[in-house]
């Protein structure tokens, strides 16, 4: 095999040094500074590189890569991810990564380097954290790292995949709503911003995701003319696109929501802009109200969903069609959700009779429960 061409080259008018070789047809001609014995060195290494059939430039960048990573911490990535990574994220799930972020930078993790990550600093973390964050909130946490991690491989900027045994906590899934009172919702509604208040309505009236109704844009939204009954487009979960009904409650709210206005997000933050969050004013309200879930633990937004599951259990439908309202992909999980109440309490089903996510109001699912 011969040896490939490469020569070092002086610029006179810059006094600089640059490289001169051919790569796949193309002349390259990369510039390297003031220092001839440098331009040297990387001149040998281009030519090993070029012997090898590989693309020196190409290298060259993954070595600058790996040995950047050395000293790469993760509170310094994060900023590399967040340019790149967020703007492909929905607006809410790009304001829950930096929330983590936020937290996660309180602690010894987000000054090591990327290389120094492993399932025992993972661990670690997990174990600084019990006791002041429930398995779920450091369960995201820790999948936020792992996120990052990911991408940092991808990008070759570590050498190898750190996340394989990066276990997460067992969480305690089985939350049961079966014991929230419909007078207990409709204090918190009341006590809350008309806002806030309105996303939590919608919420309970649809199942809906909260970065489902907070992201929604008036585009997605059909509400005609005549009739009670709109449809909302969105995506779910899974990336699947989907159309839902929606009722006359979640109707009424949305045409309020929306009044005039023909573009733009559904519900408008004090601002006018999109919510980046409403975890802090729901929970806050929350814990003046002193409502709590049956194993104690305070109402979640997401608790919303579970109630709208449950007491259309307990209104008359079927778990398949509870599922279906809910977009679950497995019916076990419509199972954790939606708890048979006791106590001969009788849920009146008015809504929802074409059989597609079935919606109705607070004095329909029990006399005391007015909205």
């Amino acid at each position: 095999m011969s040896v490939p061409k490469v020569t070092v080259k002086k610029d006179n008018s810059t006094d600089t040094w640059f490289i001169d070789y051919r790569y796949d047809g193309c002349r390259r001609r990369p510039r390297i500074g003031t220092d001839k014995g440098e331009a040297e060195k990387i001149a040998f290494e281009i030519r090993q590189h070029l012997m090898q059939g590989k693309d020196p430039e190409l290298e060259m960048t993954r070595a600058d890569n790996k040995e950047r990573a050395r000293n790469l911490k993760l509170k310094e990535f994060w900023f590399v991810f967040a340019e790149d990574h967020l703007p492909t994220l929905r607006p809410n799930t790009q304001a829950l990564y930096r929330y983590l972020m936020e937290t996660i930078s309180n602690y010894p993790i987000a000054v090591l380097p990327l290389v120094q990550i492993n399932r025992l600093v993972i661990a670690q973390y997990q174990k600084q954290r019990k006791g002041k964050a429930s398995p779920a909130t450091i369960n995201r946490e820790v999948q936020l790292i792992k996120s990052m991690l990911g991408r940092a491989y991808e990008w070759e900027i570590l050498e190898r995949d750190p996340r394989p045994g990066m276990k997460l906590l067992k969480e305690h899934n089985r939350r049961d709503v079966s014991n929230i009172k419909p007078e207990q919702i409709t204090a918190l509604f009341e006590s809350l911003p008309d806002s806030i208040s309105n996303i939590c309505e919608v919420a309970l009236f649809t199942g809906f995701r909260k970065e489902t109704i907070v992201g929604m844009m008036i585009s997605q939204v059909q509400l005609p003319d005549i009739g009670d009954n709109g449809t909302v487009r969105f995506e779910g979960k899974g990336g699947d696109h989907l159309v839902k009904n929606v009722g006359p409650q979640a109707v009424k709210i949305l045409r309020e929501a929306i009044g005039n206005r023909t573009e733009g997000y559904v519900f408008l933050s004090p601002n006018n802009g999109v919510y980046s969050t409403i975890h802090k004013t729901f929970d806050r309200h929350v814990r003046k109200l002193g409502i709590n879930i049956a194993c104690g633990r305070k109402l979640c937004f997401h608790d919303l969903r579970r109630l709208y599951a449950t007491w259309m259990l307990n209104a008359g439908w079927s778990l398949d069609k509870v599922r279906d309202a809910l977009d679950h992909k497995d019916r076990s999980t419509t199972d954790r959700y939606a708890k048979f109440i006791g106590g001969g309490e009788v849920f009146e089903p008015v809504l929802g009779r074409n059989g597609e996510n079935p919606s109705k109001s607070g004095q329909d699912l029990v006399s005391s429960f007015e909205i």
